[in-house]
Order: C-alpha cells, then sequence, then structure tokens
C-alpha cells in the first residue's frame, strides 16, 4: 500500500535552498564537490559527489560519490528538542545504498537558527517508537532514530542567536 505524500512545494523549494546553503559550504572546503539532486521519493535528497582530476591522457574522469545526502527543514530552532527524530527504514534505505555504493551517509537538517549535519554512527543514536500525531495519519507511528542533538555538527550559524 502505497502511503500519502505529505511535502509540498514550499517544502522542495526550502530543501532547494538548503541544498544550495550546503553545495557552497562544501565547495569552500574543496572546490572539486557538488550536489547532484536524486529524483523524487527516492530515499536520500542528493549525491555528494567530487569532480575527479582528468588522467594523465587529458580524458575526463567520471566523478565519484563522496555520500549521501538527506535534507530536512524544521520549523524551529536547533536547541528547542533535546534529540532529533527520523524515520528508522528512512535510515535504512539510506544507509544500505551507502553501503552498496561504499559512500557515507549523511542528514543534514535546517532549523530557524543554523544547519547542522551528522554522519550515520551506529554508537550515536537510539531507536524507539515515535512519530507525529498532527496528520491523523497511524502510519506515521513507526520506529525512529533519536539522535542527540549534541551529535550534529554545525555547518551555519545565525548570529542573531548568539550561537557563533
Amino acid at each position: 500500500m502505497n502511503r500519502p505524500v505529505y511535502e509540498t512545494r514550499e517544502d522542495l523549494v526550502a530543501e532547494e535552498e538548503a541544498a544550495k546553503t550546503i553545495e557552497e559550504t562544501l565547495k569552500r572546503q574543496d572546490p572539486a564537490f557538488f550536489l547532484s539532486k536524486t529524483s523524487r521519493l527516492y530515499p536520500y535528497d542528493y549525491l555528494m559527489m567530487k569532480k575527479q582530476p582528468d588522467d594523465k591522457n587529458g580524458n575526463w574522469v567520471l566523478p565519484v560519490v563522496e555520500g549521501l545526502i538527506e535534507i530536512k527543514v524544521r520549523t524551529n530552532v536547533f536547541k528547542k528538542y533535546p534529540t532529533y527524530m527520523i524515520s528508522l527504514q528512512k535510515v535504512v534505505n539510506c544507509v544500505s545504498h551507502a553501503d552498496i555504493i561504499g559512500c557515507d551517509f549523511f542528514l543534514y537538517v535546517q532549523w530557524t537558527d543554523s544547519i547542522g549535519w551528522w554522519k550515520f554512527d551506529t554508537q550515536q543514536y537510539t531507536v524507539s517508537l515515535g512519530g507525529r500525531t498532527d496528520r491523523g495519519d497511524p502510519a506515521d507511528a513507526e520506529p525512529v532514530l533519536y539522535i542527540p542533538i549534541e551529535h550534529f555538527n554545525c555547518l551555519v550559524r545565525d548570529p542573531a542567536y548568539g550561537l557563533v
């Protein structure tokens, strides 16, 4: 049975804006990095790609997948909750793909005051029943990962919130 898609056009636009900021930040670390959008409803939103130098004969070399990225945009501040909750099934799908590809899975979250990222680590979460109740969809209650907020790395923080 297919579940309803709750993602709106506004959600997609917000994720695209967050992705631009993420890509700009990655490019400052290494200009060879870029993000490549995946198809809609794929388990993750972007491939983190890295351009490779041409080979010694001057032939173009295919970019390498360095990571899989899921982007979430939230309407609360970074430290409002002690943990970040994400569907276990979402993470299982993303990590399975990352294992097959041979890369890492990254979760990027844009809060109202910052953007943070978390690299999948089996030592940094707990699993329990959770989910949303605001949509009246019983399928929203499911096993979830609870990632302690302190395990997120800061990518961008808004100085207006005194977090810099």
